[in-house]
């Protein structure tokens, strides 16, 4: 039931929006590659969000020279 859930709710936001999604949250750490796959997103993160999505975000960001 939570993965269909997860399913339309994923479909409404590419409809709305171009917005990258990141699934992170407990179920996300035991089953990360199942979610992966089912949703279609393209990153998960592990471990303590506030800790782990910044540096998913640096990693996005163009290096300075």
């Amino acid at each position: 039931m939570f993965f269909n859930e997860l399913v339309s709710l994923m479909e409404i936001i590419r409809a709305k929006t171009k917005a990258v999604v990141v699934l992170g949250g407990a179920a996300v750490g035991i089953m990360p590659e199942e979610f992966l796959r089912f949703t279609g997103a393209p990153f998960a993160v592990l471990g303590r969000g506030e800790k782990v999505f910044p540096g998913l975000l640096r990693r996005f960001q163009p290096e300075r020279t």
